[in-house]
């Protein structure tokens, strides 16, 4: 597509990543005002497919966009989803791009080449692909539209309006607070989560990750680097421990991917989430904890 992915690296230093490509010019200034009304249209809540194989994802989305009104099915890869569209009609297609058995990509291009109406339907990728050349293979295969992972409540919930005209019938609200990136662990997120699903459901989502913490990017020598799997699972965690509030593992995990694709020393960054994961899961059960 005519760009380029490099990495500048120096001991004891870090590690610069650099991107080249060819982009449309943006506009002038940002209309943050659109954003807003976008939010608070009252029009009727829309009928969605959710294309979404990780658990802990599908539970945060479903529930926020159930929240609102909007009524969910669900898919877990690319085959299902192409099955579903053409079982019933939907507003729009939430579709995540890395998947198993037919990833998000090569769904849309299927659906794209259909007999039928199904063919025109939104698609919005749901993703932590949003390096600009990852972006723009979003386009090629259709996609029109994206929000990335960890996604805000409210731009998840602003993407349906902008792509189907449908909102809840009731006041959405405006964004809620922006995230910083220098903080381990944003209360603000993890609270916003607490309120729309409730302490419990919360509790078992926390449980979820630390499951998955005890399992992914453990033990990782450097003569025993497979860098797909460790690209595929660092993928998966930058949404699934962004969405719960832990900004910095999730910060950390889209490094390690950055590394993988453009081919980078692992080590440094894979011991950094050693320790790194170790505070997540003591913060995870101090969160349990707490009344």
């Amino acid at each position: 597509m005519g760009g380029r992915i490099g990495v500048e690296s120096t001991a004891g230093e870090g590690s610069l990543f650099w991107f080249e490509v060819a982009l449309a010019e943006a506009g002038s200034e940002a209309e943050p005002s659109r954003f807003v009304e976008a939010m608070n249209q009252t029009t009727a809540p829309a009928r969605i497919l959710l294309v979404e194989d990780m658990e802990i994802n599908r539970d945060i989305a479903c529930a926020v966009l159930r929240s609102r009104g909007h009524e969910v099915d669900i898919a877990v890869d690319g085959t299902e989803a192409i099955a579903a569209v053409q079982n019933r009609t939907y507003d729009v297609v939430l579709m995540d791009v890395q998947m198993p058995v037919m990833d998000g990509l090569s769904a849309t291009r299927h659906i794209r080449a259909l007999n039928s109406p199904a063919r025109d339907i939104p698609i919005v990728a749901l993703t932590a692909n949003v390096l600009p050349f990852q972006l723009a293979e979003l386009q090629a295969a259709g996609m029109t539209d994206h929000v990335g992972k960890p996604f805000k409540q409210a731009e998840l919930l602003a993407a349906i309006v902008r792509n189907t005209g449908r909102g809840p019938d009731r006041n959405a609200g405006e964004p809620g607070p922006a995230a910083d990136g220098g903080r381990d662990f944003n209360a603000d997120v993890f609270g916003n989560l607490e309120t729309v699903l409730g302490k419990n459901r919360v509790d078992k989502l926390l449980d979820k990750l630390a499951d998955v913490l005890r399992t992914r990017l453990v033990s990782i020598s450097p003569e025993a680097i497979d860098r797909d799997v460790v690209q595929r699972d660092a993928h998966s965690l930058v949404s699934s421990s962004g969405m719960l509030g832990f900004e910095a593992l999730s910060n950390l995990c889209r490094d390690i991917e950055t590394s993988c694709i453009a081919g980078a020393d692992l080590m440094p960054a894979l011991q950094r989430f050693e320790r790194a994961r170790d505070a997540v899961l003591h913060k995870i059960a101090a969160l349990k904890s707490a009344a």
